[in-house]
């Protein structure tokens, strides 16, 4: 998303409503076709504008992609080479396709993604989607993730005490590990990462969230309730019965969980 705006102002100068497109060579084979429809014709990433990523075996970096990317501008304010500056933009996704050699994954569906860059240390990244899926084979053995009315954003914030990263999702979440049934997530209190010895480390050098909770709801009601403890440990709480009481609990390590 910072390179959205390179792409408009590269875009050949055309009449106002034409689509341009350029077919660019991939550093380890395949190409990739880029497509514009600069709207208005000024050579930059405005409401309304479209770029289209159409991958053809397109390989970089150790995976090969494949499929379709088609992302609407929303809004752009400011430039990513300086701060502050904001992007937001619709993606829609078409078969997209990730090989790499371990792992084949396919993605569809819709995302809006919004980041709001004030400084270092200093953003805020939003993502959504009414309707995503993602089908991976990996060892042989295919899995089906589908998310659909999800949200979640990630802050991040720097003080005299350091760098916070807080973390919050919602949403329902379709898995083929849990025998392709939904479960419901929602953040009750954001999880916060806090790296104290900012600016000498990045914001997230600390593996694991020290504060947060986040309850998650499946068949007829039942619940988990996971809250953070500290930054190495966790309190899970189930409530089977969905009564509204947590009849047990446990604590583990974060290490244990994830």
């Amino acid at each position: 998303l910072p390179k959205l705006a390179d792409w408009f102002a590269k875009a050949p100068v055309q009449a106002v409503g034409v689509v341009t497109s350029e077919t660019l060579a991939c550093d380890g084979g395949g190409s990739l076709l880029v497509s514009t429809n600069d709207v208005n014709g000024n050579n930059k990433g405005d409401a309304g504008d479209v770029l289209s990523l159409t991958a053809m075996n397109c390989a970089f970096e150790g995976e090969t992609v494949s499929g379709q990317i088609v992302v609407t501008v929303n809004s752009i304010t400011g430039t990513p080479d300086f701060y502050p500056y904001a992007i937001s933009v619709s993606m829609q996704f078409s078969n997209l396709t990730a090989q790499s050699s371990s792992i084949r994954s396919v993605g569809n569906g819709n995302l809006q993604v919004s980041i709001d860059r004030r400084g270092v240390n200093d953003d805020t990244l939003r993502l959504s989607t009414s309707d995503f899926s993602l089908a991976s084979i990996y060892g042989g053995v295919t899995y089906r993730q589908a998310l659909s009315n999800y949200a979640s954003s990630v802050v991040t914030k720097s003080d005299n005490s350091g760098v916070s990263s807080s973390a919050s999702t919602s949403g329902a979440l379709t898995s083929s590990a849990f025998e392709s049934k939904s479960i419901a997530i929602k953040t009750l209190a954001p999880f916060v990462r806090v790296n104290a010895q900012y600016p000498f480390t990045p914001p997230d050098s600390q593996t694991y969230p020290r504060s947060g909770r986040i309850l998650v709801t499946g068949a007829a009601g039942s619940a988990v309730r996971i809250t953070a403890t500290s930054a190495t440990t966790v309190l899970i709480e189930l409530d089977a019965d969905a009564n509204g009481s947590y009849e047990s609990a446990t604590s583990k390590q974060w290490s244990e969980m994830l």
